[in-house]
């Protein structure tokens, strides 16, 4: 059955009559002096966000339910904006149809410094509200009335005094390769390749009085990881797999593992076309938390993004736009720097200098 949805204008409420398109129509009118918008219930006005807490819930949102005095769930947005800002500089932080949300610390942090533009280590007001709307029926939007709380981002840089050094990078003669944040206190992650042979440790600010190699490590070819637990001043981890690998380290359990793992370009413009594997592995930057490449020679074609030379997770796009399972990039043939953001959903191809 269709709902055919229209508004009884306020000057003839008693003598709108709506006539179905057809025997399955039903005609639904909605009365703006029946609407009632929703109201914010939430009382906190602070918002802590630490490193340390950032995988909890920082704040929920709750707030009454819209009436359009029909049956169907309306839809909410709660719009963010900093508190010297209007709202028309507003970012949605989700949209949903229940009537509460709760947000970890995580990914408000990530949407306060990334979408509103708030500094890092800095306390701002934050204002926000609650918009509904009947979505696909068009019906007019209801505003809550306009909250805030005050809250100081935490830095969303992923440096750490942790690094890999060995045979790969000359037992230091070049940079140690970086260990990243994550979310949990004290477990960090480096991406990097090995070869069968090669040997490796983690050592603290590219020095060798804090140092971790290992006595017993272990490898599953089959699942093409490895790991082994950690000794301070331990022997070199000798690489028993070849690959790209995600090593993790934790520092509570003084345990590492090593996953295969890696971002890589497929497609008619790179060196192995559609059939791989994929040539071209990008490089993760926890900076500005980016994966990258420069300097890649593509020829005139299209290729797509995706993980471990599979296709269970791949990305393709247009325009800048980045969409999981999107459709093919097409690509002048060229030498570009390429930058991938997975938080945000976009790529760039610049031409190299």
């Amino acid at each position: 059955m269709k709902k055919i949805i229209k508004y009884m204008a306020a000057a003839c409420l008693g003598i709108v009559s709506l006539s179905s398109c057809s025997d399955d129509d039903e005609n639904i009118v909605l009365n703006p002096s029946e609407f009632t918008a929703p109201a914010i219930t939430t009382t906190a006005n602070t918002v802590a966000l630490s490193e340390d807490t950032q995988t909890q819930t920082a704040i929920t949102f709750e707030w009454t339910a819209a009436s359009y005095g029909v049956s169907t769930t309306p839809k909410y947005d709660i719009e963010l904006a900093k508190g010297t800002d209007t709202f028309d500089n507003a970012k949605v932080l989700t949209s949903i149809q229940e009537t509460s949300y709760a947000v970890t610390g995580t990914d408000l942090n990530v949407f306060l410094v990334d979408q509103l533009g708030l500094e890092a280590g800095t306390e701002a007001t934050v204002q926000y509200r609650i918009v509904s709307s009947l979505g696909t029926f068009g019906a007019e939007k209801l505003y809550s009335e306009t909250k805030t709380f005050t809250v100081t981002p935490f830095s969303t840089d992923l440096s750490t005094p942790w690094g890999v050094v060995g045979s790969i990078t000359d037992w230091g003669s070049s940079p140690d390769i970086p260990f990243w944040k994550t979310t949990t206190p004290n477990v960090l992650v480096a991406y990097l390749g090995v070869a069968v042979g090669d040997e490796i440790k983690f050592r603290k600010d590219a020095d060798w009085a804090v140092n971790y190699g290992s006595e017993n490590t272990t490898a599953n070819a089959a699942e093409n990881t490895f790991q082994g637990s950690l000794a301070s001043g331990g022997s070199n981890i000798v690489a028993p797999l070849t690959g790209n690998y995600k090593i993790t380290l934790d520092l509570n359990s003084l345990e590492y593992t090593a996953e295969f793992f890696q971002w890589g370009l497929v497609g008619s413009s790179t060196p192995n076309g559609w059939d791989g594997p994929d040539t071209q592995v990008l490089s993760f930057d926890g900076i500005n938390e980016v994966w990258y490449a420069n300097n890649v020679v593509l020829n005139a074609g299209e290729l797509k993004i995706r993980k471990n030379n599979a296709w269970d997770e791949n990305f393709g796009g247009a325009n800048g736009s980045l969409v999981a399972g999107g459709d093919n990039i097409t690509v002048d043939a060229g030498t570009y720097d390429i930058v991938v953001d997975f938080n945000n959903l976009t790529y760039t191809l610049t031409p190299a200098q």
